[in-house]
């Protein structure tokens, strides 16, 4: 069975689980035993009451098991006269395990995604993609615009 929906709150221990992998498929350096660590971390602030406000997480679920995810953080604006409250969203976190890429989940959890912005009157979404994976969002219908100014504070 495929779902794709909001990832429950008591769901986020397998979120945290693809974060990790997702972290040590970009960063061979991470290992094994620190992985109980950042699941709790991550646990602690995924639960926090800040990114509870800020974040819904979305999920595919095959058979009940969650193989992909995408985080979106919606941020509200600053008034303008022919809108007082608007907000856009932040689209983070998109990740399929390996053994599920390249059979379309990636897409129809982000039109999911896209879906649930629409109706929830959200301005845009912006998403910064990878090298790799800018085609994946412009399939989508996401478009290039003029780059943000970035002021780099330190390393990633």
């Amino acid at each position: 069975m495929l779902e794709y929906r909001i990832i429950n709150n008591d769901e986020y221990s397998a979120l945290a689980e693809l974060r990790w992998v997702f972290q040590c498929e970009e960063n061979a350096l991470l290992q094994l035993s620190q992985k109980n660590d950042f699941i709790g971390d991550c646990l602690q602030v995924l639960l926090s009451p800040h990114m509870q406000e800020l974040y819904t997480h979305f999920g595919v679920f095959i058979n009940g098991k969650l193989c992909g995810c995408a985080s979106l953080c919606v941020i509200n604006k600053i008034p303008r006269p022919n809108n007082i409250i608007d907000q856009m969203g932040y689209l983070t976190n998109v990740f399929t395990l390996p053994e599920y890429r390249n059979n379309k989940f990636g897409h129809s959890l982000i039109t999911y995604v896209i879906g649930w912005a629409k109706t929830n009157n959200l301005e845009i979404i912006i998403v910064w993609p990878s090298e790799l994976s800018e085609s994946f969002y412009t399939k989508l219908g996401f478009a290039s615009q003029v780059q943000p100014l970035v002021y780099k504070l330190r390393e990633y």
